[in-house]
């Protein structure tokens, strides 16, 4: 059963021949050779860190603390846009599902 969503904002960018993504609100950061393989890695992280966040209790105070809303699983998501920044980086918000 889905408690709600987070947004959270990922990054790809390359660096020294690989790509890296990054999750700015969970601090979390995989590389690899393509942007499908460095988005599939960092998705993955991101789940496993939301899950050990709530296994252990911390959820409700790490999203406090870090800015994080949970919104309702019944409300629209906000429009989502990819930006591409003149640097080569890609920047998109990702919709990801809370359990409950």
């Amino acid at each position: 059963m889905t408690e709600g969503y987070v947004i959270l904002t990922l990054r790809f960018y390359q660096e020294e021949g690989q790509w890296v993504g990054d999750c700015e609100e969970l601090g979390v950061a995989h590389c690899g050779d393509s942007l499908d393989e460095v988005r599939a890695g960092l998705e993955e992280l991101l789940m496993l860190s939301l899950s050990t966040m709530e296994s252990v209790g911390e959820r409700e105070r790490f999203f406090a603390e870090h800015g994080i809303t949970l919104h309702p699983s019944d409300q629209p998501a906000p429009t989502q846009e990819y930006h591409v920044l003149p640097d080569t980086h890609l920047v998109e918000p990702k919709r990801i599902p809370i359990g409950a």
